[in-house]
């Protein structure tokens, strides 16, 4: 019988590459400058937790001789921080001027009360039990973070809820990016779930970790092309359904009406690319919440389906017209108010049942 000091094949040299190539974009990502600085340290956080789980992961089999065990559990234990980082990094690019609380602190617990515990078992039970311990807390700590990715996928559906009741256009808002990280990301461990659950074979588990490994740095490299996502300030209000308790009457109700009837008929503000409801309340000199009501209880619309049907009966007026045949289709898109192709034709088609183009041939 001999002692193996040291084995090595293609996949623990891929996911050992893929590890150090983890770091240098940790690196990247916590001394960046552009951009949501704040949001890309978090993300720097992220990837060097997985970058070193993968290192000593490799390193634990290419040199077995040495003990990566219980530095692989510590590790591990951190992933207990991963659900908050993930739903901090959702916050930090969506809600405008996000500050730490105490209940950040607060969701950071169970990460140190298992690194706690990990140091008590590590120190006072044998492999056996320690191993059986680390099980326990790790199975735990999968389940831990599928709430927080749960938490993460709301907090982008009420962002997406919250453009819409607000502004007239995504503009360069691409939410896609961001939503595949976090759906991929709940798909990832609920895969490794699996593997906790079931105890699949560690040669699996190399394999699992070098596609998991393809999959983030590539994400990361992907959203750093993406423009910044605009942060707002959220509003519960405006995520409600119905108005509960509102102090508006039915005489002011009438005249904050016509005064929205007067600004789209007459003075045309949906034509106005960037207008948003703010900015259009502010103009009327009313309220966001009454603005937003009226637009809701008489047009029986969000803010976003308000202004894009009047660009879209606009656009339709000037296709029909001859006197604009030597305008192009975009360029009476962008006159209206659309910041772009794809948008005039989605919501032409939504509101028309037909794109720009068919508008104009088939006209009367």
């Amino acid at each position: 019988m001999h002692l193996v000091l040291f084995q090595i094949d293609s996949l623990l040299i891929f996911l050992l590459l893929g590890g150090f190539q983890g770091l240098l974009l940790a690196l990247f990502l916590l001394t960046i400058r552009r951009g949501n600085r704040r949001a890309n340290r978090v993300r720097g956080i992220l990837v060097l937790i997985f970058s070193a789980h993968i290192i000593i992961h490799a390193l634990g089999h290419i040199l077995p001789v040495i003990r990566f065990y219980h530095l692989n559990d510590f590790i591990v234990i951190s992933y207990w921080a991963f659900g908050p980082l993930i739903l901090w990094y959702v916050r930090l690019l969506t809600v405008r001027s996000v500050q730490w609380t105490r209940t950040n602190f607060w969701q950071l617990l169970p990460f140190a009360a298992g690194l706690v515990l990990m140091i008590f078992f590590s120190f006072g039970f044998s492999d056996e039990s320690f191993q059986k311990a680390s099980d326990t807390i790790n199975r735990l700590m999968l389940l831990h973070l599928l709430g927080y990715l749960v938490l993460a996928v709301r907090q982008i559906i009420r962002y997406a809820i919250v453009i819409k009741k607000t502004r007239s256009s995504w503009g360069n808002i691409n939410l896609n990016w961001l939503r595949s990280f976090v759906f991929q990301s709940v798909l990832i461990w609920l895969s490794a779930m699996i593997f906790k659950f079931f105890d699949w074979l560690p040669r699996s588990l190399d394999f699992f970790l070098s596609i998991v490994s393809v999959y983030i740095y590539w994400n990361v490299y992907t959203s750093l092309r993406q423009p910044e996502i605009l942060s707002i300030d959220f509003d519960d209000e405006l995520i409600k359904k119905k108005y509960e308790k509102t102090n508006l009457d039915p005489e002011r109700a009438a005249e904050y009406l016509q005064k929205i009837e007067t600004a789209m008929n007459r003075d045309k503000l949906f034509l106005q690319n960037d207008i948003s409801l703010p900015q259009l309340a502010g103009v009327l000199g009313m309220s966001v919440h009454h603005l937003s009501q009226i637009i809701n209880d008489h047009f029986h619309q969000n803010f976003f389906e308000f202004i894009n049907s009047r660009r879209v009966n606009e656009a339709q007026k000037r296709l029909q017209d001859p006197a604009n045949d030597h305008l192009t289709v975009l360029a009476i898109g962008l006159d209206v108010g659309f910041n772009s192709s794809s948008a005039f034709n989605s919501a032409f088609k939504k509101f028309i049942d037909m794109t720009p183009s068919e508008a104009r041939k088939n006209r009367s």
